[in-house]
């Protein structure tokens, strides 16, 4: 559940390129999220993962409007590892197609301690 709206983050069985409706619990329209890379290895400033899966939650590389990427990363036995929402919304007019950023967000969140397994 996010903002008190329920999201199926991940599904089961899983499977390499996997796709489901991340809104299925919901009344928002048909959000489609996919898995890949399950099995891979993973590492950032606080971790090491052997195991793990991404989720493709949206991603729109526009360098003339909009930017969009969210993903997840999951690891085997710990869950979510890795949170990216990028939102850039690019200025227009004369700096249109130069990736001048008018507006937007960049949210990361990484695990950086969990208890015994």
């Amino acid at each position: 559940v996010e903002n008190n709206i329920p999201i199926v983050s991940l599904t089961f069985p899983v499977k390499e390129n996997k796709s489901w409706d991340g809104n299925k619990l919901n009344d928002r329209g048909i959000d489609e999220f996919e898995m890949i890379d399950i099995n891979k290895h993973y590492s950032d400033a606080y971790g090491d993962y052997s195991k793990t899966l991404k989720v493709i939650q949206e991603e729109l590389p526009d360098v003339y409007v909009q930017s969009v990427s969210k993903k997840e990363i999951y690891a085997e036995d710990l869950g979510l590892i890795y949170k990216e929402n990028i939102i850039l919304n690019f200025r227009q007019g004369d700096d249109y197609g130069k990736e001048v950023i008018e507006s937007g967000i960049k949210y990361y969140q990484y695990l950086i301690e969990y208890g015994e397994k």
